[in-house]
């Protein structure tokens, strides 16, 4: 298990996808690789029901994380990304059960402000999800009125260029920050 800022590009990671399979996924991209300065973040406190364990993240306010949902229609669990300063105590975030490979749910408990310097890192899967301290995750941020899925369908361009072989190349860097700077709502 390696902390999410020792991720790098083609390592793999664990993935959970709606129908609450796990599967091991790549990593096809790291945006924040040059990371300085404080910066805000909430930590989240839950407890799991069938195994009563606390499971805590850290997430910047606008990352996305997954809460569950039931659907009607079929009886099963669901879950559904929300951003981290959406997330309230009661409510049910989305953990992976790596034991008994299954989706639970996590009450929150505890929702605390803290300024870290340690950076911001998150990884880009294949997925567009990933396991983090047992909490299922997005791997998008920054773009709250687009969504988890469309977040990881304007990062398809990633994962193309993460097959082509060109996950490193400075020109696709370059187009990274202009996606980046456009998802802002900045204009050119």
């Amino acid at each position: 298990v390696n902390q999410i800022k020792h991720v790098r590009v083609g390592d793999h990671v664990v993935s959970v996808d709606q129908g609450g399979e796990s599967k091991t996924v790549e990593v096809v991209y790291l945006p924040h690789l040059s990371n300085h300065g404080d910066h805000e973040f909430l930590e989240i406190r839950c407890d799991t029901e069938e195994t009563d364990e606390e499971k805590t993240i850290q997430l910047t306010p606008n990352h996305f994380i997954f809460e569950m949902s039931r659907d009607d229609e079929d009886h099963k669990n669901k879950f559904v990304a929300v951003m981290a300063q959406e997330v309230e105590i009661g409510s049910q975030l989305a953990a992976w059960n790596h034991s008994l490979e299954f989706v639970e749910p996590c009450w929150v408990s505890e929702i605390t402000p803290v300024i870290l310097s340690s950076g911001v890192y998150t990884a880009f899967t294949s997925s567009g999800t990933l396991v983090v301290n047992d909490l299922i995750v997005s791997s998008y941020a920054n773009l709250r009125h687009y969504g988890h899925d469309s977040a990881h369908s304007v990062a398809a361009v990633h994962r193309a260029m993460y097959k082509a072989g060109e996950a490193d190349a400075t020109w696709f860097r370059r187009i990274n920050d202009k996606i980046e700077y456009l998802l802002a709502g900045k204009r050119s």
